[in-house]
């Protein structure tokens, strides 16, 4: 791409093994599998939880808010604000989900997601969101100034043909989606510093398959007599092979002539290599790198219902809530102009849902428990369950029970009188 036509779309997330070996020093883990966030996506667990976490990003209500008194507590919603506009159509090609979607998972699997910011020449106001590779991008302080560095899969006049072209941004041009990180302006890449789990992992899946590519059985030794031909020998070893490995010719009848024997030698079982209980843990590994619920990535060690609703309740906490805070402050950041930031007069936030996945007997009773005490009216609890409001404001008033009163404020209570039968002077006295 270009500053002067972003719209140009740079390549999606891929396995590009120049950039990668010279980003990760070959990219090679302990297990001796390379490392790719292709070949990380190819982990079951670690497919389902980008894919819950991004979805989830994806799919809330995400929008600008006015503030409508000066205690910063009430506001409502600012439809007609270009960042509102901007973020119910990020891009020509991309619905607001797809948006959320794409940049939250760059900055799960990349620790960083970049969007660059298309402004209006007139008053600069946003106009499309559209995605960078994180692959490509990274932030760089020059004179004081930060920057960001992208680099443009265009053509270029007067350069040779797939040379590379580096686009330089300003930072107020950049929406940066990130993670944990050490300087603040970049996330650590997840894939690098986790290499060796994730390709611990990736080791037990393709261990997996090779074992059940031959079957699942042992090795066999094939005992053949003395003198036999070089060539025999490797025809017989063709041949054995392509009639016996794989689980379709499981189960086929040998026939051994001319003397051959077959004898089989002691190997590990799947379960006796704990297989099995490997998978199981790269499973909770998977949800611990990402911090979502181990049984939401396959693993069934934990299923008891009071166990599963408190860790529902504990994701939504501990991690939709802190990626919703970091995608509102770099949205106040970036798309709100300089005087709606010094006046804190709008903000971006997300609907959180906090009755999604309640049971409908519980989320019954606390609405019947919020009108009853007059928190709540008719239309709020109607809302809820996405009913329309009732005709004519009726439900917008709030009620009470009628044998309700105000507490009224302590009364000082008077001293008391004195005993009309006590004489005189003897005050005190036994």
């Amino acid at each position: 791409m270009s500053a002067e036509n972003p719209a140009v779309p740079l390549s999606s997330i891929a396995d590009d093994s120049d950039l990668y070996d010279a980003l990760t020093a070959g990219g090679k883990s302990g297990s001796g599998v390379r490392v790719t966030v292709g070949k990380t996506l190819g982990l079951s667990a670690v497919w389902r939880g980008v894919n819950l976490i991004a979805g989830d990003i994806g799919r809330h209500a995400f929008g600008v808010y006015k503030y409508v008194d000066a205690s910063g507590e009430a506001k409502v919603p600012d439809r007609l604000h270009p960042a509102a506009r901007v973020l119910r159509k990020p891009n020509d090609y991309m619905t607001p989900f797809t948006f959320r979607q794409t940049l939250q998972a760059h900055a799960l699997l990349s620790g960083n997601g970049y969007a660059y910011i298309l402004r209006s020449k007139e008053d600069g106001a946003p106009l499309q969101l559209l995605p960078l590779d994180p692959e490509r991008t990274w932030p760089v302080r020059y004179n004081g100034e930060l920057w960001y560095v992208t680099e443009s899969c265009a053509p270029v006049p007067g350069k040779r043909r797939g040379a590379r072209n580096w686009v330089k941004m300003p930072s107020t041009d950049v929406l940066h989606i990130k993670g944990l990180g050490s300087d603040g302006l970049c996330g650590y890449p997840v894939i690098k510093i986790l290499r060796e789990t994730i390709g611990g992992a990736i080791a037990a899946r393709d261990y997996g398959g090779r074992y059940f590519r031959n079957d699942a059985s042992p090795g066999v030794v094939i005992e053949v007599p003395a003198g036999m031909p070089d060539k025999a020998i490797e025809n017989l070893k063709k041949t054995w092979g392509a009639l016996h490995r794989g689980f379709r010719n499981a189960h086929e009848i040998a026939i051994l002539r001319d003397g051959v024997k077959l004898a089989t030698y002691s190997k590990a079982s799947a379960r006796d290599a704990q297989m099995l209980e490997s998978r199981s843990f790269d499973a909770r590994e998977v949800a611990n790198i990402l911090g979502v619920p181990a049984h939401k990535v396959g693993d069934p060690s934990r299923t008891a219902y009071n166990s599963l609703e408190s860790e529902n309740a504990g994701y939504r906490e501990d991690t939709l809530n802190n990626w919703f805070v970091v995608w509102e402050q770099e949205c106040d950041a970036k798309l709100l102009t300089e005087e709606q930031k010094a006046s804190e007069t709008h903000c971006h936030r997300f609907d959180p849902q906090p009755f999604a996945g309640v049971p409908l007997a519980q989320l019954a009773a606390f609405c019947s428990t919020m009108f009853n005490i007059g928190s709540m009216n008719q239309d709020e609890t109607r809302g809820i369950f996405n009913m329309n409001p009732l005709p004519n404001g009726a439900g917008k008033r709030y009620m009470v029970p009628v044998n309700l009163a105000p507490v009224p404020a302590p009364v000082a209570q008077p001293d008391p009188a004195p005993d009309s039968n006590q004489q005189p002077g003897t005050e005190g006295n036994p």
